[in-house]
């Protein structure tokens, strides 16, 4: 925990790299999830390949951050301030990423 905004919880995000991390507010109900992802447009994406470490980290970070119920996500590269709105690219992107695995795997 850092003593910041009423309390910021470190969260280990691995995939971009291996010590990639980013800060919940339980207090606001808010992540910085940092280059977890990005949000341009109608739709998240993840950083483009030759920039993550760990790629094959990066589905179980996506549901960690989903998981922690962050009401509102700041991530690293966006163009809208609506935090709801980041929440729900992450969902999305949560089930793009999940389905192109299972079409991999089966």
């Amino acid at each position: 925990m850092l003593p910041f905004w009423g309390g910021l919880r470190v969260v280990h995000l691995p995939g971009h790299t291996a010590g990639h991390c980013g800060f919940f507010s339980e207090r606001h109900g808010l992540l910085f999830c940092g280059d977890l992802f990005a949000s341009y447009r109608s739709r998240a994406s993840l950083p483009p390949a030759i920039f993550n470490s760990f790629p094959e980290l990066i589905p179980a970070s996506l549901e960690k951050a989903r998981r922690l119920d962050p009401r509102g996500i700041v991530p690293s590269h966006y163009l809208d301030r609506d935090w709801p709105l980041h929440r729900r690219k992450l969902d999305s992107l949560c089930t793009r990423v999940a389905a192109r695995r299972n079409l991999v795997s089966g």
